[in-house]
């Protein structure tokens, strides 16, 4: 199978040099170039634990698994390039994954700004539309229009949103972390109701309204609604983003999270500013199935028959592809920050065990009777009976306008999950095992779907 799509890659390429066909014999096919060992045989477990080392495996000679590239010249994709930089889609470059990309000129400006009197502006909730707006507008000509003294200040600061510091991550905010349709909700799930278990005697399932007032999903600028929701916001502070590990400064354009709204690049949503990460993670074939029934859903694509082109967009939201998404964050954990790394399966097969480092992360007193509590209260069936309770999620009704989407639940017949992978061609399949196989194999996940 590996050999097949590396030979099906090869003709799509086009001529590729001996040393790089080697190369993706020896990244795409397990190491050691002619290893022809299934791979149930030389994969063991990843570990995911409370630290700031990205998940490895705990097998003899498994080292080649998670081989990086040390070229930091033209790539083909990722697995190529040094572990801090990516293959980028356009330029076929590896790059870094964090450029030194200043905020100057947005803290210049914020900084004279702060200093004028009767200057008032809620930060990012203002990137909600018009009509939901309540406060004035924190654009900068709108601010300069009141603050003129200002100009030169922020003439360097191209037309935006102004950030201010109390827009700025806290050093001890929490921020769930993923690739979307990895498990991040159903994660958010377990800490709301663990949260409540342990801090009063409330022992009613927390509903997906409570589940999106108590950790904010941070990209979702229509649930917004007052400046106490970032700003102000006391207790235990924690959020959900999707964003990759990047130093994007605005308007988000030509480097990590390219094609992507300018606010991914804005505080409070600065990957690069979080110091304490809960980062879930799945097996690629599963995610990638789901985030594609989850886009049908929303409308966004509207035939199974495009799931051929859907898994090989490198550059659809949140900007990078599975595999450099996991990369980023690998990167993150060699720079000042906490991560805890959440693998999706292992919280399926052991939740008592996952919920507790969680807790132990977050700083919980958690006892065994809060923790069983906070998996029953999170258990796919009490999902569903809220969703159906809602009538809808939240965040898709105000959003989308589309009550009749689920959360809880996968495909079934031809949109099943191993039903969508075996409709795509061979050569659509070794584009994305050429993108994605090596960290696929490195997490200790199959070569296929399951």
């Amino acid at each position: 199978m590996c050999l097949r799509s590396l030979a099906t890659a090869g003709q799509i390429i086009g001529v590729v040099s001996v040393l790089a066909i080697f190369s993706l014999l020896h990244l795409q096919c397990g190491g050691a170039f002619f290893d022809m060992q299934e791979p149930e045989h030389r994969v063991i477990k990843a570990v995911a634990s409370v630290t700031a080392s990205p998940p490895v495996l705990r097998q003899e000679n498994s080292s080649h698994l998670c081989h990086h590239g040390s070229q930091q010249g033209k790539c083909w994709f990722s697995a190529e390039c040094d572990a801090s930089h990516f293959c980028h889609p356009e330029k076929k470059t590896c790059v870094p994954f964090c450029q030194n990309n200043s905020d100057r000129a947005m803290r210049n400006c914020s900084s004279c700004l702060e200093g004028c009197r009767d200057l008032h502006c809620d930060g990012y909730i203002e990137e909600r539309p018009v009509r939901l707006r309540t406060s004035p507008s924190c654009a900068k000509q709108v601010l300069l229009s009141r603050c003129p003294v200002c100009e030169e200040s922020c003439a360097e600061l191209k037309d935006a949103t102004v950030r201010f510091r109390q827009d700025d991550p806290r050093e001890t905010d929490y921020w769930i972390t993923s690739y979307p349709k990895t498990g991040s909700t159903w994660v958010r799930h377990l800490i709301t109701n663990l949260h409540t278990a342990v801090t009063s005697q409330l022992r009613e399932p927390a509903s997906f309204k409570a589940v999106d007032d108590f950790i904010p999903f941070i990209e979702d600028g229509k649930g917004w609604t007052n400046r106490s929701m970032f700003r102000d916001r006391t207790g235990l502070r924690i959020w959900k983003s999707h964003a990759p590990f990047h130093c994007d400064s605005f308007p988000c354009k030509g480097h990590t999270v390219d094609r992507q709204a300018p606010t991914q690049c804005m505080c409070p949503n600065c990957a690069s500013k979080f110091r304490r990460v809960i980062y879930v993670y799945r097996n690629g074939y599963d995610t990638l199935a789901s985030y594609f029934r989850f886009r049908m859903g929303l409308g966004h694509v509207r035939d199974k028959r495009q799931f051929s082109n859907f898994v090989n967009d490198q550059r659809m939201y949140p900007g990078v592809s599975w595999a450099d998404h996991i990369r980023s964050w690998q990167h993150a954990s060699t720079r000042p920050l906490q991560i805890l790394w959440l693998r999706y399966e292992t919280l399926r097969e052991k939740p008592e065990q996952e919920l507790l480092r969680l807790a132990r992360f977050l700083e919980l007193e958690a006892t065994d009777e809060h923790i069983r509590f906070a998996i029953n209260a999170s258990s796919s069936e009490t999902m569903q009976q809220m969703e159906q309770k809602e009538g809808g999620l939240n965040f898709f009704k105000l959003r989308y306008n589309r009550s009749s989407l689920k959360f809880v639940g996968s495909g079934m017949g031809d949109m099943a999950t191993p039903a969508l992978w075996d409709s795509i061609t061979e050569e659509k399949l070794a584009i994305w095992n050429m993108h994605n196989g090596q960290m696929q194999r490195c997490l200790g996940y199959p070569d296929g779907p399951r």
